[in-house]
């Protein structure tokens, strides 16, 4: 058997014995609203052509073990992350229709770029995320728990600024993730609102909102919107965002107190990390060093640095004002494109 198409199958878990099988058409009906594994299928290394519609799948990893995957076609599907694509050298063709995710570009901020085919459709500005205060009035929009409460409204406040999170990943701390400068709101944030807008009472886009503490009631928290709109703009006028790269991680006052209780930092940006292989390894760079500016941009935040290099383009050059101990000086560092 090298061939199967299934239409509103409940159960997928003997699929694997099928070590043959080529091509697979999957197709749930509209009123399907459960969740499936489909992780066996990393086990048939022979499958080159996928077909999934309306499937809601609680990973899509098993994509990137399928050596020879040739072509995935998708319609009315959850989200799928292109990047666990990027491996798949055999793959030559994806087709979407209906599908919310067309690309994911940083896990840092949390952010996908979604693109649809429709004309005429009224559409939301952005406001100044730099210029919000402390009581001032929100909205979350958004899908929460479903598509049966999709479209839902809460208002709240902006109830703090510049707030980083660490997003930590239990069975391998490296991975552990710092999102930082985010908007702390007690709208409501449920499952289904993340990627909705957080709007001001002028109904312009203030942030995007992300994630919501499980341990505490009314602490909801959206990514700003200053952060997204270079990449938005390099979007529109180039048709693709390469992302440049600098190659070192970093933190600014607001995370330091997590790492390092001793060390006091009223400004710019501590270097923890220099990426091996990266723009910044191999010049007079250490770690324990601090960016005071980025060409002539001073930096008080981490995502002041972000803001300014997803202006730029791999192979740009930017100078860097570095503070070690009591000594300044300047570096040269050419930007690299982050893969």
């Amino acid at each position: 058997l090298d061939s199967i198409y299934a239409y509103a199958v409940h159960d997928f878990s003997g699929l694997e014995k099928y070590i043959n099988l080529t091509t697979l058409y999957i197709q749930e009906d509209y009123s399907n609203k459960n969740v499936y594994d489909y992780s066996s299928l990393a086990n048939i290394t022979s499958l080159s052509n996928i077909s999934f519609g309306n499937i809601n799948a609680s990973s899509w990893e098993f994509l990137e073990e399928l050596d020879n995957l040739y072509a995935l076609e998708l319609s009315n599907t959850n989200l799928l992350d292109l990047n666990l694509l990027s491996n798949v050298s055999s793959l030559g063709w994806i087709s979407f229709y209906n599908n919310s995710l067309v690309n994911s570009y940083n896990y840092n901020i949390d952010l996908s770029i979604v693109k649809i085919e429709a004309n005429e459709l009224d559409y939301m500005k952005f406001s100044d995320s730099d210029n919000i205060f402390l009581g001032q009035e929100v909205y979350a929009i958004g899908n929460p728990v479903g598509f049966e409460f999709q479209r839902t409204v809460t208002k709240g406040i902006v109830s703090g600024i510049n707030r980083t999170l660490k997003i930590e990943d239990s069975e391998n701390p490296k991975n552990n993730v710092y999102m930082e400068d985010l908007i702390q709101t007690d709208s409501t944030i449920n499952e289904g609102n993340s990627g909705g807008p957080l709007i001001n009472n002028e109904g312009k886009i203030i942030g995007i909102n992300s994630i919501k503490l499980t341990s505490a009631e009314g602490m909801g928290f959206a990514v700003p919107i200053n952060i997204v709109k270079p990449i938005m703009e390099k979007l529109l006028q180039n048709g693709e965002f390469k992302e440049a790269y600098l190659g070192i991680y970093g933190y600014d006052k607001e995370v330091i107190p997590y790492l390092e209780e001793n060390l006091e930092l009223d400004n710019g940006i501590y270097i923890a990390k220099i990426v091996i292989d990266g723009p910044a390894q191999g010049l007079n760079l250490r770690e324990g060093d601090i960016i005071l500016k980025i060409d002539d941009y001073e930096l008080n935040k981490m995502n002041d640095l972000k803001r300014y290099i997803y202006q730029k383009n791999p192979k740009d050059k930017v100078k860097l004002y570095i503070k070690r101990g009591n000594n300044k000086f300047e570096i040269e560092v050419l930007l690299a494109e982050k893969l």
